[in-house]
């Protein structure tokens, strides 16, 4: 359970850096841009065939606001934003899945803790 909990954690974390806010992030709005992170949000857009345009626009991403918001349509374009919100779900619905199997107690952990999660998806 902790490890799917992790993994859509780390993941909206991804998110919350390229798409979030000031205050989200608690750093500049599309810090992980402008800084050239390779995020698995990144790592999808590599798979798409905007890849070029995505590619482009993540170079440029660290001279200023202008460029972080069109690297940010190039992702969503791509499909990469779509595709990560989509495992942060399927690695949330893992968890509280295997706590089902354990007693009420933990379950309602693991669901205050995924919802939590749900909650700062940018």
């Amino acid at each position: 359970m902790g490890i799917h909990l992790g993994i859509a954690f780390q993941l909206v974390d991804d998110l919350i850096g390229a798409f979030g806010t000031p205050a989200q992030a608690g750093r500049e709005a599309g810090s992980d841009l402008r800084e050239g992170k390779r995020t698995p949000l990144v790592a999808l857009a590599r798979g798409a065939a905007t890849w070029p345009e995505v590619e482009g626009a993540l170079a440029l991403a660290h001279t200023g606001p202008f460029a972080v918001r069109r690297a940010r349509l190039e992702l969503e374009r791509s499909g990469a934003r779509d595709g990560v919100a989509k495992l942060v779900e399927q690695h949330l619905e893992s968890a509280r899945s295997l706590a089902r199997s354990f007693s009420n107690g933990v379950a309602a952990l693991v669901e205050d803790v995924a919802t939590e999660i749900e909650g700062r998806m940018p």
